[in-house]
């Protein structure tokens, strides 16, 4: 997501933009190189939050076009932009939401109403989310743009030649319930060749559980937990299946479309836009979420049958470059961004 963020700045300042980006800290020390090598400038958003109108006067004094996401529409950020008028304002939605999200009341929606009376645009990244925003917040998104999120095609590649050794599962995810990870070591563990590993890289509240979990299944020692790591396209190379288990609404799914761009053979669940970024039987396979058993079947296929892998991964790597190919995926946003500073 920090490359999109650079690419994205990288992109506008080729195009003569002044650019500035407002971050929870700590930074990457990579990404703030790459922000000073393309004359793009970076400030804690925790600053600009500190004080409501002083923040709104900085925001109207200073910029043309106030560009948001992973924030909420109703947050102190979408107010200080309310706040500075005339600056435009562009909410870029990319938020997953729990299956059983309740429907919020009349005044809630209508206070999402008022808050998108005051946007130049709405991106969604993907349909699913632009169709959820309309019905869940009651969001009118006749205008709405789907924009979907990019990843580097480049970095997150095929290999010439996998690893050699025993079939490995892979699960590239943050690990808390609504991701799903204990429903694939369910699945996990009604496989039946005993040779197969499964690889979980990844960090979070839930790792203890898991990897208690693995234990008490019997799986110890095939179940590798890797923790976080900034090397997650050379799993990708080296996976014969790849398994994205999640129970909830995914907003995009990037670990999907990073696996995808790998050519690896893909296993989603279907929630929210998942079927977006996999076409089921094409190029990768879609099972019910918390269904292990349906996991498991559709995870031996492809382990039973190389050609299936390699027809649904050379699929899946075509598909990526055509619809989720960073610098495009990027330079569709920039558009908005000018066609709204143009308004």
């Amino acid at each position: 997501m920090e490359e999109s963020f650079v690419e994205f700045a990288r992109n506008a300042r080729a195009r003569g933009h002044d650019v500035t980006l407002f971050v929870r800290t700590p930074v990457h020390s990579w990404v703030t190189a790459e922000l000073d090598a393309c004359g793009a400038r970076w400030e804690p958003i925790l600053d600009l939050e500190a004080s409501l109108f002083a923040g709104a006067a900085r925001l109207r004094r200073d910029f043309d076009v106030l560009l948001f996401t992973l924030l909420p529409l109703r947050g102190r950020l979408s107010l200080q932009g309310a706040l500075a008028w005339p600056l435009r304002m562009i909410y870029l939605d990319e938020t997953s939401l729990p299956f059983d999200t309740p429907q919020p009341g009349a005044l809630r929606r209508l206070s999402y109403r008022m808050m998108q009376a005051r946007l130049s645009a709405l991106a969604c990244c993907s349909g699913y989310v632009r169709t959820r925003d309309a019905q869940l917040l009651g969001l009118d998104i006749r205008h709405a743009e789907v924009i979907y999120n990019g990843v580097n095609t480049t970095r997150f590649a095929p290999t010439l030649a996998r690893a050699s050794g025993p079939p490995r599962v892979l699960t590239v995810v943050n690990l808390i319930r609504d991701k799903g990870a204990d429903v694939l070591l369910e699945a996990f563990a009604r496989l039946r060749d005993p040779t197969v590993t499964l690889g979980i890289v990844g960090d979070g509240p839930e790792r203890r559980a898991l990897q208690a979990q693995a234990a008490a299944l019997g799986l110890a020692g095939r179940v590798t937990f890797h923790g976080l790591r900034d090397d997650v396209h050379l799993f990708l190379r080296n996976a014969d299946v790849f398994v994205h288990p999640a129970r909830w609404h995914e907003a995009f799914g990037y670990t999907i479309a990073e696996a995808m761009a790998s050519g690896a053979a893909v296993v989603s669940t279907s929630g929210g836009a998942l079927p977006e970024l996999i076409e089921d039987g094409e190029s990768g396979m879609i099972v019910p979420p918390e269904d292990p058993v349906a996991l498991a079947v559709a995870i031996e296929a492809l382990l039973a049958n190389p050609d299936l892998r390699a027809r649904l991964g050379a699929a899946a790597r075509t598909r990526a470059e055509a619809k989720f190919e960073l610098r495009t995926q990027v330079g569709q946003l920039v558009d908005l961004v000018e066609r709204s500073a143009r308004q």
